[in-house]
């Protein structure tokens, strides 16, 4: 199945629940009369042929959707609904400074998790880190996502050549200022079980 044909068999699956929630009878892929339609949908009586077309090869398809109306009115159809589809739009999303925001806070206010690892642990850098969702208000950025924190784990006071490095992956929830400070943090985890994993 090509993007487009996924695409298309996505949205028609989400329309038939719509339709279905609304009471309709759904026939997916029907083929009723001479014509082949991704749906046909009946209540009361009433039948409506829907047709699914991703945008980017619609202005291929018209002349084959303008067939498919003509032959759906002329079958008894009560309407026929073209369906247009787009790709998801990803947005990138850049905050100056939130990884080196993000380690100072790892650093100097550690989450349990990484506190209960050994005598002392020290996050020593962040990486990788994707911006989930961005809420801006005028009271500031509150800013969700996750990434990756490398550690260093002490076992004794003193450093010896049984401390080890480790990377783990955390979540954070944090709200920034207006000068990308954090000032607020309503979350931040990390995942600790691989080492856990590593030392048993």
């Amino acid at each position: 199945m090509t993007a487009t044909q996924y695409l298309e068999a996505a949205k028609a699956e989400e329309l038939a629940g719509q339709l279905r929630a609304q009471g309709y009878e759904v026939v997916v892929e029907s083929e009723m009369g001479t014509a082949r339609y991704d749906l046909v949908a009946t209540k009361h009586n009433r039948k409506i042929a829907f047709e699914i077309k991703a945008k980017a090869h619609l202005s291929e398809n018209l002349g084959h959707v303008r067939r498919l109306r003509e032959k759906a009115l002329s079958e008894g159809y009560d309407e026929f609904r073209l369906v247009i589809v787009s790709p998801p739009h990803e947005v990138s999303v850049s905050i100056a400074g939130l990884s080196e925001a993000l380690l100072s806070e790892l650093i100097h206010s550690p989450p349990a998790e990484l506190n209960n690892l050994a005598s002392k642990t020290v996050a020593q850098e962040v990486s990788e880190v994707t911006v989930d969702a961005v809420e801006i208000t005028t009271d500031g950025i509150r800013v969700r996502g996750d990434g990756l924190v490398g550690v260093t784990i002490f076992f004794d006071s003193v450093e010896d050549e049984d401390d080890w490095s480790d990377s783990f992956p955390f979540t954070f929830d944090v709200h920034l200022d207006h000068a990308l400070s954090i000032t607020n943090v309503n979350g931040l985890q990390v995942d600790t079980d691989s080492f856990h994993d590593e030392k048993r």
